[in-house]
């Protein structure tokens, strides 16, 4: 059963799962994608949370079900020997743990949808602009489902029931209690 997701919590455990999987000098660099204004030390992992779109479920809840979709960018130096094969080895290894991760949270099983060679920018509205265009680049995409938003059941005074009756009509009511039926547990 899912949970109300917070982004950051989810950002938070995609990042030290992945942590978790390489040490510090297998893979220096593992963050949320931003705009790096500094050298980026390679090998190194970046992802980002790239759209929301509704999903067709409804909980029963008053969340918003959504598809959450991601995308994870694996840098490696062209220096590195064998650049071309360290960038789709350690893709590999992390497509293997994305693949149905939940990151410890309640939240839908990681779909991966694709995982390809890519051109990673850092530049608005560019691709592989200026110094980044020294590096073998792999991205992977995937989609969770998460709730947003408090379920109604979190918040509401009354208890969920734990005893369900069932009345035959037209003997319902209040005035018929004892003509109810225990039909759970």
């Amino acid at each position: 059963m899912m949970e109300e997701t917070n982004l950051t919590t989810l950002h938070a455990a995609i990042k030290t799962a992945i942590r978790a999987e390489f040490t510090e000098a297998q893979v220096p660099t593992i963050d949320y994608y931003s705009r790096p204004t500094k050298t980026v030390t390679t090998p190194a992992i970046f992802f980002e949370l790239t759209g929301l779109t509704p999903s067709a479920d409804d909980p029963g809840t008053e969340q918003s079900e959504m598809i959450a979709s991601f995308t994870l960018y694996v840098l490696v130096s062209y220096r590195t020997e064998a650049a071309k094969m360290a960038v789709r080895e350690l893709a590999g290894k992390l497509c293997n743990l994305i693949y149905y991760n939940r990151w410890g949270l309640k939240i839908g099983a990681a779909e991966l949808t694709g995982a390809q060679p890519d051109q990673f920018s850092v530049e608005p509205g560019g691709s592989g602009n200026g110094s980044m265009q020294c590096f073998e680049t792999w991205s992977i995409d995937w989609t969770h489902e998460i709730l947003l938003g408090t379920s109604v059941w979190d918040t509401d005074p009354e208890p969920i029931p734990t005893e369900v009756y069932v009345g035959i009509d037209p003997d319902i009511g209040p005035d018929h209690i004892d003509d109810y039926q225990q039909v759970h547990p």
